[in-house]
């Protein structure tokens, strides 16, 4: 019976500060698939310079016209390089959230994600606050008032943020 009694009350002990781990979780998936995103656009553009540049190399040794060839490899280089550094998306710099804009969103508890520049509402035990969202960094939220001051929320006070349209 005492187990059974413990069991009953240790349970929801374990669920109580898991939200924020999982939205802090859900931010840095967004962090990861917004750089994969950037690395593929970069990969892209250095296959379509070298893809563009190879016939241009032919072109210059069929016609024995060494400045075409030159060119033609000098811009096939060019692109490989550009595919070879589209490796730096995956380095700590890029990874890191303040390095990104677009990657200072907020995920709600409802899977709304946030970012920069949207309206917003914030409900706390006190008030509810309309405003712009600016950013969110070390368990805090930054939002623009109507009023144009900017008014900062710690995580733990706010009962709930929702995206205004």
């Amino acid at each position: 019976m005492k187990k059974l009694l413990f069991t009953l009350l240790f349970i929801p002990l374990l669920s109580i500060g898991q939200d924020k781990e999982i939205v802090e979780l859900r931010n840095e998936i967004t962090v990861i698939k917004e750089n994969l995103d950037s690395h593929h656009k970069q990969f892209k553009s250095g296959v379509k310079i070298s893809l563009l540049a190879i016939p241009v190399t032919v072109i210059g040794i069929l016609t024995s016209t060494p400045a075409i060839a030159i060119v033609g490899g000098i811009t096939s280089l060019f692109g490989t390089i550009i595919m070879i550094d589209s490796d730096k998306w995956f380095g700590e710099k890029y990874m890191n959230k303040k390095h990104k804009a677009k990657s200072q969103g907020y995920i709600t508890e409802e899977r709304i994600q946030i970012f920069e520049g949207d309206k917003v509402e914030i409900i706390t035990s006190f008030s509810t606050v309309n405003g712009t969202f600016i950013n969110q960094e070390k368990g805090r939220i930054s939002i623009k008032t109507i009023q144009g001051k900017e008014k900062i929320f710690i995580l733990k006070n706010i009962k709930s943020i929702s995206k205004v349209k």
